[in-house]
This record gives structure tokens, sequence and C-alpha cells, in this order.
């Protein structure tokens, strides 16, 4: 509930500009939010993805990586950036076209 009421206060500032959204690429959220996470040494774990953009994507797994944990989400290469609430953020090594973001990311288990 405490996560919701700062959405809402965030959204309800946001629309009387009391606070600028500094992200530079648009959050999409998947139509099939389960993926893979592939680590540095070769194993795999699901994960949910919770949102995404071409620059990277929040996700929630059994596991919380540190930061800077280079790992692969889908086919997609990037670096732990941040830890969150329900998972950690991860910064893509390049961005990636909107177009094809959901079928890098979003792959079967391996």
């Amino acid at each position: 509930r405490a996560k919701l009421k700062a959405k809402i206060d965030w959204f309800q500032k946001s629309r009387v500009r009391q606070v600028v959204d500094k992200r530079t690429h648009d959050r999409l959220t998947p139509s099939n939010p389960h993926s893979t996470l592939i680590f540095g040494d070769g194993s795999t774990l699901r994960c949910f993805v919770i949102d995404m953009s071409s620059s990277g994507a929040a996700v929630s797994a059994n596991v919380t990586p540190d930061t800077g944990t280079p790992l692969a989400l889908g086919t997609v290469v990037g670096r732990v950036v941040r830890h969150l609430p329900n998972g950690f953020a991860i910064r893509f090594v390049s961005a990636i076209d909107v177009k094809v973001l959901e079928d890098l990311l979003i792959k079967p288990s391996i």
C-alpha cells in the first residue's frame, strides 16, 4: 500500500509539474514478463521483467546481484545499476530499438 501511495503521490505531483521525470527513454511493460537471467559463470535463473526501456529494465528474481554485476537479460547484455524494493535495475551496454526490445529480452529458460 505504501508503494502504491508513493506512485499515486508522484503521479499527482507530476500532473501539476511539481516533479520532473528524468528518464531519457519511455518505460514499457512487456506482454509476457517472464524471462531468463544469464550470469557471467553461465548459470541461469528465471525472472520477471517489471518494466523495460531501450536503455534498461527493472527485474524481480530470487536473487539480488551486487551493483555492477554483468549479466544478460534474455539476449541483451547489461550491468546491475541499483537495487529496488522488489528487485533490481539493469542498464544495457547499448540502447536497443524498442521495436525489437521485447523479442530480445523475453526468452524461454535455457
